[in-house]
């Protein structure tokens, strides 16, 4: 199914704009997203650790386009809630299913299977605990799929192409025993207009209807995605009921957050909101330890203080058997005068010995997969 007319050609020009050069990663500070963007010109893929993690913890690569570039703001925030490191390998107009394409603008670009062939090596050799792959669907709408004499592929053929680039691409993925999950392409506004960004703008008034944003063609190339992870072992990941309710697909979340910033790629925000069914997702692929525990409160002093939080709010996979505490004062550098005040199945604690001053309270979660990253916070006593 192509699209033409005014909304493709306001939708071509979105893309342009959308879609910047590569940028040199940061040289101190957290990496963005946006840094780790490969420009059309690129050949080569670059390693670009988004959340650093610690040493020996899980290794995760997303890889993909500019769709898996804006959804790494959802990852990351999973990443950091369950204490892996994540890496992003992403280049523009370039899907991870092996097939030959043009650029939006038509013109040859070998560059992409250069570049995926890269990445495709590099994260060989990076070994990852787990992949994410994510890619739009849109290359066949706008005939950028082309056979190897450079012929725009029929729409016929298109999913069929897919599906075997998808078959390469996930057998390549898979030949070291790697777990990898594939998310779903999502929906797509075309006929997007920039005023549906302001505040206020009307729902009803700035979206597509479930046909429109998911057109024959994409649950083509889905399904052609599902066949191929199930046949290679991968898993599967759908993402449309968090972008369409009752056959409709806004620009806008009931609550208010945009979810496109140019009709197809991903807010920021939005993507941040995605983090619990990410979480659900990745579960599929790879263990994950609870989140952090969360709003510790103190109650009392002396040895009638209490400690009391709330559960994570995702345990992972597997149940919290306990919680650790430990005290520590603070600009002490001796660890071993930390107080472990408890380990208990609840979610308080009472201290035990009579404290006096600023002190520094640490708490993990713990179930059988690992602990959670720390909940810190300094209280006077």
């Amino acid at each position: 199914m192509r699209v033409f007319g005014r909304a493709a050609a306001l939708f071509v020009a979105l893309i342009a704009l959308a879609l910047p050069l590569a940028q040199p990663a940061s040289a101190a500070g957290k990496v963005k997203p946006e840094e780790c963007y490969a420009g059309i010109e690129e050949t080569v893929a670059r390693q670009c650790l988004l959340v650093r993690g610690r040493p020996g913890q899980p290794v995760v690569v997303l890889f993909g386009d500019s769709h898996a570039m804006r959804l790494s703001y959802g990852v990351a925030k999973v990443a950091e809630q369950h204490g892996f490191r994540l890496v992003l390998i992403s280049k523009s107009g370039c899907p991870t299913p092996t097939v030959s394409l043009y650029t939006y603008r038509g013109d040859p670009y070998p560059q992409c299977a250069k570049w995926r062939q890269s990445a495709l090596g590099l994260i060989e050799s990076i070994r990852p605990t787990a992949v994410i792959t994510h890619s739009t669907y849109l290359y066949g709408g706008f005939g950028m799929m082309r056979d190897s004499t450079g012929t725009p592929v029929p729409d016929e053929s298109q999913a069929a192409i897919w599906e075997a680039g998808a078959a390469t691409t996930l057998n390549r993925l898979r030949e070291p025993g790697v777990p990898v999950l594939a998310i779903r392409g999502i929906p797509v506004i075309f006929d997007f207009r920039p005023v549906c960004l302001t505040p206020g703008a009307n729902h009803r008034a700035c979206g597509a209807a479930l046909s429109d944003a998911v057109p024959q063609q994409a649950r083509d190339f889905w399904a052609a995605d599902s066949r191929q992870a199930q046949a290679s072992g991968a898993r599967t990941l759908d993402l449309s009921d968090r972008f369409c309710e009752d056959g409709y697909c806004s620009v806008w979340t009931k609550k208010g957050v945009a979810r496109f910033s140019d009709g197809h790629h991903l807010t920021k925000p939005f993507a941040k909101t995605l983090y619990k069914p990410l979480a659900a997702g990745l579960q599929k692929v790879l263990p994950l330890a609870p989140s952090p525990v969360r709003s510790l409160r103190v109650t009392g002093k002396g040895r009638n203080a209490t400690l009391r939080w709330k559960r994570p709010a995702v345990a992972g996979s597997a149940k919290v058997t306990e919680y650790r505490v430990s005290l520590m004062p603070r600009g002490s550098s001796n660890r071993r005068t930390a107080v472990t005040s408890c380990r208990t199945t609840a979610t308080r604690c009472r201290i035990r010995e009579r404290l006096s001053g600023d002190y520094r309270i640490r708490i993990r979660a713990i179930s059988s997969v690992g602990a959670s990253p720390q909940l810190q916070q300094d209280h006077r006593f």
